[in-house]
């Protein structure tokens, strides 16, 4: 009985244990039952699809900003392009919405979710974004003239802070107004809560996109196919732990809050 038992909770270890490749073949031809660990090796392989799914991502992001891309890519970014910089980027809101909205999904056809979430927001996701938008083109034709005429260069990287902070915030508002579909006002004031609540986190995507490029720009084509759902889905997960703390607060349960 005590051998049997003990045989037993060794092989319980065994299947129980993270095992490479290499472990799992050679105790497999020495006879030992490798099941559990075979279950658990071609688990963790399955994450490889992820590739596959955030090119889906990335290339529907880009299909519906095409004509940002356009411009982005092949015409300089000067005062007088401005406008039709202005113009282009209004697809950002609504691609960027239905992308967090999506993600919860990116096992389950991510391609699809993501153009149902754009056909349901798109409208409201516009308007707000739309004043977003237009906030950071002033920023941006601020910091350009204020580069023409060579003056007052500390307040140049004022405005640079001012954009970085704009986009933090507005990152971190639409993860909280597809995660607990709040109206504006409500999604607004909760993102202001966690700015101060969770400030690391909060100002953490930041980095992520800034860190997304310049890795992924050592070689420019996987900046092209991955950069921006690598980049949204980091920002997706980092938004995670904060999510769970919004959750887990007794007003917030007595009130049915909870992420989708």
């Amino acid at each position: 009985m005590e051998t049997a038992a003990q045989n037993k909770k060794d092989k319980s270890k065994v299947w129980g244990s993270r095992i490479t490749a290499a472990d799992f073949f050679q105790r497999r031809m020495a006879g030992v039952d490798m099941r559990l660990d075979f279950y658990k090796f071609f688990g963790y392989a399955s994450r490889l699809n992820y590739i596959w799914w955030l090119l889906e991502l990335n290339a529907v992001i880009l299909l519906i900003n095409l004509p940002l891309m356009f411009v982005f890519f092949f015409m300089e970014v000067s005062l007088w392009m401005l406008p039709v910089l202005f113009i282009t980027g209004f697809s950002i809101g609504p691609s960027l919405m239905a992308a967090f909205e999506a993600m919860p999904y990116i096992e389950d056809g991510i391609v699809k979710h993501y153009f149902e979430c754009l056909k349901k927001n798109w409208k409201k996701s516009l308007m707000m974004w739309a004043l977003i938008w237009t906030l950071i083109m002033v920023l941006v034709a601020d910091i350009l003239i204020l580069e023409i005429y060579g003056v007052m260069r500390p307040l140049k990287w004022c405005m640079v802070v001012g954009i970085l902070f704009v986009t933090s915030f507005t990152l971190n508002f639409f993860l909280v107004w597809t995660q607990w579909g709040q109206n504006k006002k409500d999604a607004i004031l909760l993102t202001c809560k966690l700015s101060f609540v969770k400030p690391i986190r909060f100002h953490l995507d930041v980095l992520i996109l800034l860190g997304t490029v310049v890795l992924l720009g050592q070689k420019p084509i996987y900046l092209f196919w991955y950069g921006i759902a690598v980049g949204l889905f980091l920002i997706y997960k980092n938004f995670q732990p904060i999510a769970k703390f919004v959750n887990e607060r007794p007003e917030n349960q007595a009130q049915n809050i909870c992420a989708k």
